[in-house]
């Protein structure tokens, strides 16, 4: 029989809580030394809390007036993130192939991980800043910077979904002499194209998100537009433009919805990297007219646009200077000198809340 005085068993005994209150111990002298690091301050945030509000009633009432400047801007932004969505899938897909362990040689899958690691590190802004070096200002560096991101994400998740495909589907295919582009072609692609769909859609909502943040670096759009407004004190009109981003969000993820829905049959969606059937011949054929239909707009929305793509290869002896030139060999004494000074800012003994 258990003793009375044994109180294992009691709901409200410290026994119960001591690992959860030292778990929450820990992170709050992480908490606590982690703001003394970057100088965050509960004072001051409580304090400047008002005038945050001040800021927001001065938004209103919004500035309809500005609607009309901002549909030109925001349509840029609708575009951006469309044709960095489409071609960075396209970049993915080739990376996917060559980063899969059941298609790719282990050299080419182990340079291709490497790369889409290394791409996964680099944020959107930095890739634009380097491109808006080389290439300016505009929206085909926010294209090609959100093409790029894209590579992190979709090339990873496109080379898992190969490597979980039907292995006897390729063995069956390649015991009829079908050449490796053949079984890419009637082996993987039917396997992975509800992943492919699913996974690209959803990253087009992320890219809505960044090209509005790249606008404001240098893409251009409505981004630019609220930095602009935002930097005249243009309240109401920051407002009207903060309005048509949340238009934009709201409205592509109703759009995926239905893309969805239309695309992927009855509304369902695939999991990352899940694939569950080899789709039919005539089905695939007709998701390939799709897949044809976007390039041809991509092409279209380039013209009407009046982007030229060119200007990645007439300036890419400005790139590969700016790359190898001006920023190789990196400067590690700037980064030794900003060490020395953020530690002489942020003392231990003067990290207060």
């Amino acid at each position: 029989m258990e003793s009375p005085g044994n109180n294992d068993n009691n709901p409200l005994s410290f026994k119960r809580f001591r690992i959860p209150l030292f778990v929450v111990l820990i992170l709050s002298v992480v908490f606590y030394l982690a703001s003394g690091v970057v100088g965050f301050n509960l004072k001051d945030l409580v304090q400047g809390f008002p005038k945050g509000l001040e800021v927001v009633s001065f938004m209103f009432p919004p500035d309809w007036s500005a609607f009309g400047d901002m549909l030109t801007p925001a349509l840029q932004t609708l575009v951006m993130a469309f044709l960095g969505t489409i071609l960075g899938s396209v970049i993915s897909l080739f990376f996917g192939l060559a980063a899969a362990a059941n298609i790719a040689p282990k050299w080419i899958r182990n340079t291709s991980r490497f790369l889409i690691a290394t791409e996964r590190a680099l944020p959107e802004t930095i890739i634009i800043l380097i491109l808006v070096a080389g290439l300016g200002l505009g929206p085909f560096p926010g294209i090609m910077a959100l093409a790029l991101g894209c590579v992190g994400m979709l090339g990873k998740l496109f080379a898992d979904a190969i490597e979980e495909i039907d292995d006897k589907v390729l063995e069956s295919i390649t015991s009829t002499g079908a050449s490796r582009f053949q079984v890419i072609r009637y082996g993987v692609l039917p396997q992975i194209f509800p992943a492919l769909i699913a996974n690209t859609i959803f990253r087009f909502e992320i890219n809505i998100r960044l090209s509005v943040i790249l606008g404001a670096v240098g893409a251009g759009g409505i981004g630019f537009e609220l930095y602009h407004s935002i930097g005249l004190l243009e309240y109401q009109r920051a407002l009207v433009a903060l309005i048509c981003i949340l238009t934009l969000v709201f409205g592509t993820e109703r759009l995926s919805i239905y893309l969805r829905k239309r695309i992927l049959d009855e509304g369902e969606i695939m999991r990352h990297s899940e694939v569950k059937a080899v789709l039919p011949s005539k089905k695939f054929k007709r998701q390939m007219q799709v897949i044809t239909g976007l390039l041809a707009v991509v092409t279209l929305l380039f013209i009407l646009l009046e982007i030229n793509p060119a200007i990645l290869f007439t300036d890419f002896h400005y790139m590969t200077d700016l790359i190898f030139k001006d920023m190789l060999p990196p400067d590690f004494s700037i980064l030794w000198q900003n060490t020395t000074i953020s530690k002489a800012c942020s003392k231990p003994w003067q990290w207060r809340f």
